[in-house]
């Protein structure tokens, strides 16, 4: 059979494909061709679905993102010279088979989605999760995470106690000591969470037995990247993620659908090489906690992070990498200077370097920030801010970077935050900056390149629930989990910032314009006691970025 498709601009492209039985065999051949041309690098899918039960059969095996329905899961799809071959073993004598087939255009840049020849409007946030080749790095860790109650207050003394509360007047901000650890957890249940490094090894060793002595909960995937990366593959898609440091044990809290780079991609768990793992401690509290009589303000998280000499990216050659969005994290556990004489300077430059070669092809780059707590590395960061094309933070990492020019800033509403969002944007020539904080988000977009209001409020609103449904259930391990996202309500405080925005610059349906600035605002929703909060805003800006870049090229 032949199908044919046209692309936008009335261009031919064909899909080629013979159907073959052979006895209780089938066999499927796949061909692309673009202008005449046979395509090599065409993402190809080909679906088996039963004609008379209708129902899709299990996913035996994938290709570049694209899942594929077949009856037997030792079935494998092949691509020899542009040629997709599948085949599969049924007893059925009636199946529809449907090929999906994903060009990039190499005048455009466009993607070109088609489906049995015809094309293929993306309309849902999960078919670009799923479709688009989204590249991660650099930090991937383990988190292992205490909740914070009146057991942790048995594990001091009384003269530790009072050294704690000393400390508080003046947190040292690294830690040193165990004393440094509770006036770390203190100091975010005062005011908001925060991530410091741990400097004496001794430290690690008595956070490991206070986690096995019955105060630890869990272990999961941690590091912005890793986040990020796990949510796509549980959502579908087919991530790659690059991690100085990969060992059995993060390999195996990353889902099985996560890729890496060793040095060709392959799945996750073949390019973990190291015995050591990078490690945080995560401590989590509630509005409701009390530590030696200190009552939290807020929901949040104090990470004390483990440091290694090797964690430092050395990123791979741009040009052999197949990919349609990059996300960057992990800056803030840079050292200013490693044993071998590397600099940060050195590794920060070498990055704006790779991100550089990423515009050459027209790769949109996204920085996701988190604490800084150093005045200096915020300075050495802030200099990626030149060449990527979009930053997501939340108002704490938004008052860090917008300080770099100012005293002191306050930022008590919606209003005071787009003030700074547009000095940032405009300072660092940024097209996109995304806020979210607890009950709405924020993003600005320069003029146009980016995509219409409507499709970006359709990504805010996907970020959204991911959020709620991560912040209820404490995580997100199937698409089921999803559905508790409906039934939880909108924040009031965001709502009352929309009706003042409304007021004070004309804003309409959550959009408004502001000089050079579209700015498009979401009250979103909040639960009210969150079982976790570790990885929500990672959730929120990585989700949304990786919408918006679909529905800006397909």
């Amino acid at each position: 059979m032949i199908k044919i498709g046209k692309d936008s601009d009335d261009k031919m492209v064909e899909i080629v494909s013979e159907v073959k039985r052979i006895g209780e065999y089938v066999i499927i051949f796949t061909r692309v061709f673009d202008s005449g041309q046979m395509v090599t690098d065409a993402d190809v899918a080909i679906v088996v679905e039963d004609v008379e039960e209708r129902i899709f059969l299990p996913r035996s095996s994938t290709t570049h993102g694209f899942s594929v329905y077949t009856i037997n899961e030792k079935n494998v799809i092949e691509n020899l010279s542009g040629v997709y071959t599948l085949i599969f073993k049924s007893l059925f004598k009636k199946f529809k088979v449907t090929i999906f087939a994903r060009v990039r255009d190499k005048t455009t840049k466009k993607v070109l989605l088609f489906e049995n020849g015809r094309t293929r409007e993306e309309k849902d946030p999960l078919d670009i999760i799923r479709t688009l080749k989204v590249f991660l790095g650099f930090n991937v860790n383990i988190d292992k995470i205490i909740y914070v109650d009146k057991r942790l207050e048995k594990v001091v003394n009384r003269n530790t106690r009072k050294a704690i509360l000393q400390d508080l007047i003046k947190p040292r901000k690294k830690i040193n000591s165990i004393e440094d650890v509770f006036v770390g957890i203190i100091d975010s249940m005062r005011y908001g969470s925060q991530e410091w490094v741990i400097e004496d090894p001794s430290v690690i060793k008595w956070l490991e037995n206070l986690y096995r002595d019955n105060l630890g909960k869990e272990t999961r995937i941690g590091g912005q990247a890793g986040i990020i990366a796990n949510l796509i593959a549980i959502l579908g898609g087919y991530p790659t993620v690059y991690s100085p440091v990969l060992s059995k044990e993060q390999a195996g809290l990353l889902h099985k659908n996560v890729f890496s780079l060793c040095p060709t991609r392959k799945p996750v768990t073949e390019c973990a090489d190291v015995k050591e793992s990078k490690v945080n401690w995560v401590f989590e509290f509630n509005r409701t906690d009390k530590l030696f009589n200190i009552r939290s303000n807020q929901d949040g998280r104090f990470i004390a992070g483990s440091q290694m000499e090797e964690y430092r990216p050395e990123w791979p050659d741009i040009n052999n990498i197949d990919v349609d969005a990059i996300i960057l994290s992990g800056f803030h556990l840079l050292k200013k200077k490693y044993r071998d004489g590397t600099t940060a300077e050195k590794i920060i430059k070498e990055t704006i370097e790779w991100i550089d070669g990423a515009a050459k092809r027209d790769i949109p780059t996204h920085l996701e920030l988190t604490c800084m707590e150093d005045e200096w590395l915020r300075e050495k960061i802030a200099e990626i801010l030149y060449h990527v094309d979009s930053v997501g933070m939340n108002k704490d990492e938004l008052r860090q970077i917008a300080e770099l020019d100012e005293e002191k800033i306050d930022l008590p509403d919606a209003l005071s935050i787009i003030k700074h969002m547009k000095k940032i944007a405009k300072k660092f020539g940024l097209k996109r900056v995304h806020v979210h904080t607890l009950g709405y988000y924020i993003n600005l977009y320069k003029d146009s390149g980016w995509a219409s209001p409507e499709k970006i409020k359709k990504a805010m609103l996907f970020a959204s629930d991911l959020a709620a449904a991560k912040a209820f259930s404490g995580s997100i391990e199937k698409m089921e989990d999803l559905e508790i996202a409906d039934s939880i309500s909108l924040s009031k405080t965001g709502l009352k910032e929309q009706e003042k925005l409304e007021k004070e610059i004309g804003m309409e349906n959550g959009v408004a314009r502001v000089g050079d600035y579209t700015i498009i605002f979401l009250p979103t929703k909040v639960v009210g006691h969150p079982k976790t909060t570790v990885g929500l805003g990672d959730t929120i800006s990585g989700s949304m970025f990786v919408v918006e870049c679909g529905y800006k090229y397909m």
